[in-house]
């Protein structure tokens, strides 16, 4: 009887640790602009100014970002420190990261579109080049 109620607290412990990635989403916008990039594991979606259009994903980009993502601790990405703040004057797109786990939204502050936190560099430069 006790078996069953230590799995279930084991993996309820250890839940964190995974970082099974259901979606990533790269949003950047300014005022009368906004692109939003989204990947699953199957689906490429973007999304700009509401224009919409979708195309499979490879296998092997999926298992590039899920490398990239592997070296980012999750839940530091609200900590993440823009390099330059050019977007609070609109020279810049301001942009974000929102990264989608099974019970969780880990979402990055805000930073330039061209200067992510050296952290997101690789993933954002990654998602954009799909």
């Amino acid at each position: 009887m006790k078996t069953p109620f230590f799995i279930s607290l084991f993996l309820i412990a250890f839940e964190g640790f995974s970082q099974k990635i259901a979606s990533i989403t790269l949003n950047e916008s300014t005022r009368g602009f906004r692109r939003e990039i989204t990947i699953t594991e199957k689906e490429y979606v973007l999304n700009e100014n509401s224009v919409s259009s979708k195309r499979k994903l490879s296998a092997e980009d999926w298992k590039e970002i899920m490398k990239i993502c592997a070296k980012i601790k999750l839940e530091e990405l609200p900590n993440l420190k823009s390099p330059s703040k050019k977007r609070t004057n609109d020279a810049a797109l301001q942009a974000n990261i929102e990264v989608l786990t099974g019970r969780r939204k880990y979402e990055s502050s805000t930073f330039d579109h061209d200067n992510p936190p050296k952290e997101l560099v690789k993933l954002v430069n990654k998602l954009r080049n799909l």
